[in-house]
């Protein structure tokens, strides 16, 4: 290989690189002498950036599709004095590495970017790239590298190394002058031996087969290896700057805006292309679990097929539920392609505990201001929970070039994060320790480094997770816009049209309505009068019918919505089991009745809620209104029953629906026979069964109506009975048949 490359011809390179450089800078110095500057402005003075996303590996069309999205892209920017600033960003896809991509493709791509002029190209590399991506890299003006990324080994796929794919390499590297030829055959070619010469015309990079024809016409003061043989031509990024072939470090794309001086929001993807947004709306409200997040889901899956969405709204107001679920949904957000989909999470009243791993998850966060973010909610999250969540935010975070502490923290109420600012750039970011030393390493404190970053104030209180309203979520950069309303979103994003909210289908609002406080509570008033109607009145009529269907949907709901499973449902039906049992069984009022009551009570209040005893401050507010709610409806019965024993039995028609209570003569007798407890006289009368006796229930004696039962028989209502027994007030029948 080295004897392909003219001696003459590389030390002309090299000098033509030199004075190159050299007229360049006397221009630039000229240019801020004698001309105004022209700053790259946007309509409200920023600079224009855009970013394109290049997926590692290159195969296939991809490089193809990559020249179409460029071309949509520059068309799309304005064309004036200064370029705009084209980014590409070599990223692989998840689970994959840049690693296995194809030669052909990559030149193509390459060619394409070399011959690019209209703007001014950056490669930015935020993780390490091997393989003939390195290739289309070298073909744009300047590379942005992270300080621990990887980049070189072009070779790494290709045992075949011609002389087409060498000469590509060389004349790629001579064609934008980012990285001289000589390095970009060291990482091409493993066996080649690559050196540093510091000569009196400046550094110098040659292969080993021509360092002594530089010391012809130069006075050479040192040289270093570069490339050993024999070994992968590989550079760290913090060396690439070293060495001049980057421009600046970043780690991800907030501090590559910060270092190209473009706001971060002009380096994200637009999916639309500049054209129309097909968008739509989705809900999560109330408790998050497996049934709500595979409706969004499934949801979200459809309408992508459908109308090939590329813009979802997920409205968010919940006070979390799953910690598993919420991380389940978080990261299927975060999988879906950015290219082609934008989501942004609309946060108007509360996205609580885990919740806020799914407003994160999204591109971009709205708010109002009186939105509440993190801190605790209906979930009880263990310790092993939180770490396991933080994997998850660690990922979602480097997909989307985001910092995680303070959702994190959302969730840790231990953890504790930091206002950090940059000495050297003035920057500031909000980080825990372990962040912090996480992206920028262990010297990120250290006080002889000038771009050092100094800890100021804690934002967290560290006995309880961090949480957010709409306004200080704003100010602290987590949310991307505050708003009014959904109407100032939608002027935000240019949605020509308000998207109608898909899903979910009625039965899930009719869910919703019903599982709603104020709802509820009516239910249990109605449903315990129904009861209480129906064991004052002779028979099964409408107020059993309509107890029943109350106390059904007031379970039903709050299954469906998450809070109820079948501990509760199993809780009020032994309840009632043990009260009947009571009433009708054993006589008297003990441990089956207290028992039974306290179970249907619990059963009431826990259907409301998916925890049994409170372990946060979220959780004890929500036991206290699920308390309320059940001694309210309590309550109210109480009034409302003393109310229609009063006056329904009266009321024509419905006077039906409960006996009269005795008055006048009638109730002094009834009172007299029942002071002294003597049924003595019913003894051998026949009587009528007003109820069905199963085998407890009430009969009538001419004109007393009396509690009787009978020794283990079914006797149906309306059937002739016979009184067999009288012990104190028990009355045993038996049929009169």
């Amino acid at each position: 290989m080295c004897t392909q490359f003219n001696l003459t011809d590389l030390m002309n390179r090299n000098i033509s690189h030199s004075w190159k450089r050299f007229g360049s800078l006397a221009v630039i110095l000229l240019s801020l002498l004698c001309l105004p500057v022209h700053p790259i402005h946007g309509q409200d003075g920023e600079s224009v950036g855009r970013l394109v996303r290049i997926n590692l590996p290159i195969v296939d069309s991809d490089d193809t599709n990559a020249k179409r999205t460029i071309d949509r892209i520059v068309d799309s920017l304005p064309q004036g004095e200064s370029r705009p600033t084209l980014v590409l960003e070599f990223r692989a896809e998840r689970g994959q590495s840049s690693a296995g991509s194809e030669f052909e493709r990559c030149l193509s791509l390459a060619n394409y970017l070399s011959r690019l002029t209209t703007v001014r190209t950056v490669a930015f590399v935020p993780e390490t790239l091997v393989g003939h991506a390195v290739l289309p890299v070298l073909a744009c003006e300047e590379i942005v590298i992270a300080e621990n990324a990887k980049f070189g080994d072009a070779g790494h796929d290709d045992s075949n190394l011609g002389a087409t794919v060498r000469r590509a390499y060389v004349e790629i590297a001579e064609s934008r002058r980012t990285v001289p030829p000589a390095i970009a055959l060291g990482m091409l070619d493993s066996k080649l031996r690559v050196f540093k010469a510091d000569t009196n015309s400046g550094t110098l990079f040659v292969l080993e087969s021509e360092l002594d024809s530089i010391k012809v016409d130069r006075i050479v003061r040192s040289v270093e290896t570069q490339f050993e043989a024999e070994t992968p031509g590989l550079l760290r990024g913090a060396e690439m700057r070293d060495l001049g072939f980057a421009s600046y470090l970043a780690d991800d794309r907030n501090a590559l805006a910060a270092a190209l001086n473009i706001p971060v929001t002009n380096l994200e993807f637009d999916p639309s292309m500049g054209g129309e947004w097909r968008a739509i709306r989705l809900e999560l409200r109330n408790v998050v679990n497996d049934s709500s997040v595979n409706r969004i889901i499934s949801t979200i899956d459809q309408q992508i097929t459908a109308i090939d969405a590329n813009f979802i709204c997920l409205e968010i107001d919940s006070e979390g539920g799953s910690l598993s679920e919420s991380s389940r949904l978080a990261n299927y957000i975060a999988d879906l392609d950015r290219s082609k989909i934008r989501t942004v999470a609309f946060v108007s009243g509360r996205a609580l505990a885990d919740t806020a791993l799914v407003a994160f998850a999204c591109d971009h966060l709205v708010v109002t201001n009186d939105a509440k973010i993190g801190g605790s909610g209906t979930a009880t999250i263990t310790e092993e929970q939180i770490s396991d969540s933080k994997q998850v935010l660690e990922r979602i975070a480097d997909q989307k070039s985001d910092y995680w502490s303070l959702t994190a923290a959302m969730i840790d109420p231990h953890l504790q994060v930091y206002t950090y600012q940059q000495s050297g750039r003035n920057r500031k970011l909000h980080l825990c320790e372990d962040e912090l030393h996480q992206r920028f390493g262990d010297a990120a404190e250290q006080e002889d480094r000038v771009d050092r970053w100094i800890r100021g104030d804690e934002l967290t209180s560290g006995d309880s997770p961090l949480q957010l309203d709409g306004r200080q979520a704003g100010q602290l950069g987590y949310a991307r816009f505050v708003v009014e309303d959904f109407s100032e979103l939608r002027q935000l994003y240019q949605l020509d049209d308000i998207p109608e909210l898909t899903g979910p289908n009625w039965a899930f609002q009719v869910v919703e309505v019903i599982a709603r406080p104020e709802v509820a509570a009516l239910l249990l008033v109605i449903g315990i009068l129904s009861l209480y109607i129906e064991l004052s009145s002779p028979g099964i009529g409408i107020g059993g019918f309509v107890g029943t269907v109350c106390f059904a949907l007031y379970f039903w709901s709050n299954f469906m919505n998450g809070t109820a499973e079948w501990l509760e449902i199993v809780l009020f039906l032994l309840g009632i089991v043990f009260v009947c049992m009571e009433v009708f069984v054993l006589p008297g009022f003990g441990i089956f009745g207290l028992g039974g009551g306290a179970m249907i009570l619990a059963s009431l209040i826990l259907a409301t809620q998916t925890f049994i005893m409170p372990t946060n401050e979220y959780q004890t507010e929500q036991l206290l209104r699920s308390m309320m709610t059940v001694f309210g409806a309590i309550v109210a019965v109480m009034v409302l029953g003393v109310t229609l024993r009063k006056h329904l039995p009266n009321v024509p028609v419905l006077g039906r629906m409960m006996l009269a209570p005795p008055v006048g003569e009638d109730l002094e007798e009834l009172t007299r026979r029942e002071s002294i407890v003597d049924y003595e006289y019913l003894l051998g009368q026949i009587g009528t069964a007003k109820t069905r006796l199963s085998p407890a229930g009430k009969a009538i004696f001419g004109d007393d109506l009396v509690d009787v039962i009978s020794q283990g028989e079914m006797i149906g209502q309306n059937d002739s009975i016979v009184v067999i027994e009288v012990l104190g007030n028990r009355v045993v029948v038996e049929s009169a048949g």
